[in-house]
């Protein structure tokens, strides 16, 4: 059975919801454990939606570098692109 378009974008908005609560909750544990983030270094790992969405947020944190590490390098080197990062290798990640 079809659903109708509205439940469809609702679907879709709790999802994407979840997911920016996961990161902010993450970003918030990490400040209250480290502190500030001014010139300090992260690494991502994963380039896909919840990377970006990390990225997305740690980009106005003051981080001195962002790394990015994923199994396929073009698109951790676009994600890098995107918020000025910097590709680590992965030759160790086994996919």
């Amino acid at each position: 059975m079809m659903m109708p378009p509205q439940a469809k974008v609702t679907g879709t908005l709790m999802v994407f919801s979840l997911r920016i609560t996961v990161i902010l909750a993450a970003v918030t544990k990490a400040q209250e454990t480290m502190g500030s983030f001014e010139n300090k270094s992260i690494l991502i790992v994963g380039a896909g939606k919840m990377g970006k969405l990390t990225a997305a947020q740690l980009g106005n944190k003051g981080l001195s570098d962002i790394f990015i590490m994923n199994r396929n390098q073009d698109k951790a080197h676009d994600l890098a692109l995107q918020i000025n990062g910097k590709v680590v290798p992965s030759w160790d990640i086994k996919g």
